[in-house]
């Protein structure tokens, strides 16, 4: 067969066989066949149609080689003309020659979202050939959906599935198999009836069926891996990227949460009940359809049972529920956590998608977990967006920033900044202002030697600290600025190992305590600022206001729970704050 010049769909079928032959491993021979496969399917094309007369023997061979059957499977989702083509080439061959043709007949079928059709296919190919592996694996897999778990695991043991791999090992654990080759056909059954083995459980598999939310489970699992959700997770990549071109290059942030994102925001769920819910069972497919209704939302840790489970509650709302999950039970109390709770059809609950999310975030997370952007919480995921906004006296940004000079006349320079600067008796140049009857201190520059250190927690302030050395040194060059956010702060500590000895409590017992003093002023004058996110109330006066009052609770919390993970020296103590308060 010569096949006729390309035009550009013909190219493009061309790529894209290329691309699946490199990616399911042809080998030279396969890729050739392959070849001959689409010149004939683009003849076909052109033609319209083949005579029904010529033999199809050699197109249902080459389609018959399991990995061109493969490839073709795939391409089923994409290339429509195969149905035709394939249809044709059934009808001109007889006996096991069928069952290639027909397995990629039936990921058309499927494609078209109708899986009986896609199973009447399957049966006749297993029928035409027993042995064709991909055919019997797929109606497998159709066998459980239909909660037929023993035919399902009679046709994995028929090809030889790893017995420690899935699909195979998560139903060996489900069926009471009395034979396997353990028993003579006329021994006593092991079942205890009474009746001779050929008789009773010969060849009979009892099945003990899974939860239906660990069964829903189980076959959403093996549908994520099909090139029908494969197609909902690349219109998730291109979401992600912006770029369609390059989504294929893009991996999702979080596993868990993509797929819970493709499931729920991007329909695929949907799309599974429309295509496979006719094969479920009653109750799962009850189940699925509340499931749908689900929502994401935010929960508090209330209590934790080690290896046993937890208790929650729903943030903003009332709802507390008890999850028996082992492996959400290394969380601690006040940790939050963006869970989707489900029925899980036995009268308790099942989750997906969890993650955690820092308390000084739950506002800005938990907006987009209202709005039910999936999208956006993958994007935050991957560049979390800032957290709770700590500013100075005037409105700017917490910025640690260091920087270090190099002077020309160190005592020029220290007479100058004397001048505008307070010198303390620790030789450090402080920055100070003066806010409701107490001075703050604005930054610091530090002297030693022809070095000088300027130290600020805002970028305003830093600035404009370097600026008065410059003036007070002129011909000054400056060496290094580092700026850390607070939650850098947080992560690395301090800028510099001396800094790191000056404000260890051990090293310094008269600094710690010192600087726990001032922490204790703080916090009662704290009491009484008006906070914005207590809607300009001070904290004293959001105790009596009911709606202000649970966004102080929330605020303390976040204290507490900041503290565990970073410790608690050199900053404010809720349960100080909560006696202050009286609360």
């Amino acid at each position: 067969m010569t096949r006729p010049p390309l035009d550009d769909e013909d190219a493009a079928f061309d790529e894209m066989t290329a691309a699946m032959a490199d990616e399911f491993g042809l080998d030279e021979r396969d890729v050739q066949g392959l070849s001959f496969v689409a010149a004939a399917l683009d003849l076909h094309q052109r033609l319209g149609g083949f005579d029904p007369t010529e033999p199809m023997g050699e197109l249902a061979q080459l389609i018959s080689i399991p990995p061109i059957t493969q490839v073709l499977t795939t391409l089923a989702w994409v290339q429509t003309p195969l149905e035709p083509f394939l249809t044709d080439i059934v009808r001109g061959v007889l006996g096991p020659m069928r069952a290639g043709p027909l397995t990629v007949l039936a990921a058309c079928a499927e494609a078209r979202a109708d899986v009986l059709g896609a199973e009447r296919h399957l049966r006749a190919a297993v029928s035409a050939d027993h042995g064709f592996i991909q055919a019997v694996l797929e109606l497998a897999f159709l066998d459980e959906e239909r909660g037929d778990y023993a035919a399902a695991l009679k046709a994995y043991r028929v090809i030889g599935l790893d017995t420690a791999g899935e699909p195979r090992h998560g139903l060996e654990a489900l069926v009471t198999d009395y034979g396997h080759g353990r028993y003579g056909r006329n021994d006593p059954c092991p079942c205890g009836s009474g009746r001779k083995f050929k008789a009773c459980h010969l060849d009979r598999l009892e099945v003990t069926p899974p939860d239906p939310a660990d069964a829903l489970f189980r076959k959403l699992g093996h549908w994520q891996v099909r090139a029908d959700f494969g197609r909902i997770l690349d219109e998730l990549h291109a979401e992600l990227n912006g770029d369609p071109e390059v989504a294929d290059d893009v991996e999702p942030v979080d596993e868990l949460l993509s797929a819970d994102v493709a499931m729920w925001d991007l329909g695929g769920l949907q799309r599974y009940l429309d295509t496979r819910g006719v094969l479920l069972p009653d109750s799962e497919r009850v189940l699925l359809g509340h499931w749908l209704s689900s929502r994401r939302a935010l929960y508090e840790v209330i209590s934790v049972q080690p290896g046993r489970g937890l208790v929650l509650r729903e943030v903003n709302g009332s709802l507390e529920v008890k999850l028996r999950d082992r492996s959400l039970s290394r969380l601690e109390p006040l940790d939050l956590i963006c869970l989707r709770l489900m029925p899980d059809g036995v009268g308790s609950v099942t989750t997906v998608g969890g993650f955690r999310v820092p308390r000084p975030q739950r506002e800005s997370v938990g907006s987009l977990i209202e709005l039910g952007d999936g999208v956006a919480l993958l994007q935050w995921l991957a560049d979390p967006m800032p957290a709770m906004r700590v500013q100075t006296m005037e409105g700017e940004e917490i910025l640690f920033v260091t920087t270090t000079y190099r002077l020309p006349d160190p005592a020029a320079a220290a007479e100058a900044l004397e001048q505008k600067l307070r010198l303390g008796d620790d030789g450090i140049y402080r920055e100070f202002v003066e806010r409701r009857g107490r001075e703050w201190i604005r930054g610091s520059i530090t002297i030693e030697g022809d070095i000088a250190t300027v130290e600020a927690n805002a970028k305003r302030r830093a600035d404009r600290l370097e600026r008065t050395l410059r003036k007070a040194a002129p011909g000054v060059k400056r060496l290094k600025r580092i700026e850390r956010t607070m939650a850098q702060a947080a992560a690395d500590g301090p800028a510099d190992s001396e800094e790191s000895s000056f404000l260890d409590p051990e090293t310094n017992p008269d600094v710690a305590a010192a600087m726990e003093q001032v922490m204790r002023e703080y916090e009662r004058t704290w009491c009484d600022e008006p906070i914005p996110m207590l809607g300009g109330l001070t904290p004293r006066q959001a105790v009596g206001d009911p709606a202000a009052r649970k966004e102080l609770e929330a605020m303390l919390d976040d204290m507490t729970w900041q503290n565990r993970r970073s410790g608690s020296y050199g900053v404010m103590d809720p349960e100080r704050i909560r006696t202050l308060l009286e609360i």
